[in-house]
Parts: structure tokens; sequence; C-alpha cells
């Protein structure tokens, strides 16, 4: 019976990028291949790749359309002027893209435009008004 070593590598030539006898026939090593499976296919190309999609898809928008937006607003969040990752800010309803913001900012502006967020504005003015039976107990609402 072979070892697994000898039946996973061939002798009939080296790795290109170093002496060690090649994996099968892929011109590199078993380390070296690991290597290059780790720089071309990272997460980080992947997420990359994913988001020009999304944007293109979604909002279409080029990552040209994107940088430019960046460089209009100075790579900073429309409303707090924060100098993070942007994301696009669009309306839920229409796609249509409003600009860039910071993920909190953003996350704020999905709640504005959310059907709750009128019923929330009204909860809040009425407890602006304490009813005469809670006025006694006024000392202890916020």
């Amino acid at each position: 019976m072979r070892k697994r070593e000898h039946y996973t590598r061939t002798v009939n030539g080296k790795c290109r990028n170093c002496e060690r006898p090649k994996y099968r026939n892929r011109g590199l090593c078993l380390k070296c291949l690991a290597q290059y499976q780790v720089e071309t296919h990272s997460a980080s190309k992947h997420q990359k790749n994913r988001k020009k999609t999304v944007m293109r898809n979604q909002y279409g928008l080029e990552p040209e359309d994107y940088q430019a937006m960046l460089e209009a607003q100075e790579h900073t969040c429309a409303v707090c002027e924060e100098k993070v990752e942007l994301w696009v800010d669009h309306d839920h309803r229409t796609n249509k893209v409003r600009g860039l913001l910071c993920p909190k900012c953003n996350n704020f502006m999905a709640a504005l435009d959310s059907p709750l967020f009128e019923k929330l504005l009204a909860y809040k003015r009425s407890s602006l008004e304490i009813p005469p039976s809670l006025r006694s107990a006024s000392r202890f609402l916020g």
C-alpha cells in the first residue's frame, strides 16, 4: 500500500515557487498552493466583489459612481460627518439613492422610513401630556 504523501504528490516536476515536488499537476506544491488559495480566494476579496454586485443590482451604482459620491462627501457621513466605512442610503420604497451614511445614521434613517415611526412620535407626544389621574405620580415619570 502506498503512503498518502506519495499518492497526493507527483515527482514529475517541481513547484514553480520553490523546489518541492508539485501537487498533482497544478504547478505548485501543497504549501504554495494553500498560500495561493488564501491570497486569491480570501473572504475580503469575495466581500468586495459581493458589495460591487449588490451596489450594481440593487442601487444601479457602479464602483466609479460610489467613488464619486465618496469624494463629493469628502469620505464622511452625510449626517454626522464621521470618517468611517460608509453605506449606501436609499429610499426603501423607490430604491432611490440619497447618499452615503455611516452604519449608525443609516440604521436610524431606516427606522425613520418605517411606518412605525409615526406611531412612536405620537406616543412620545402623548407622554408629554400628563393625564390628571397621573399628576400626583408625575414625579416618578421621566
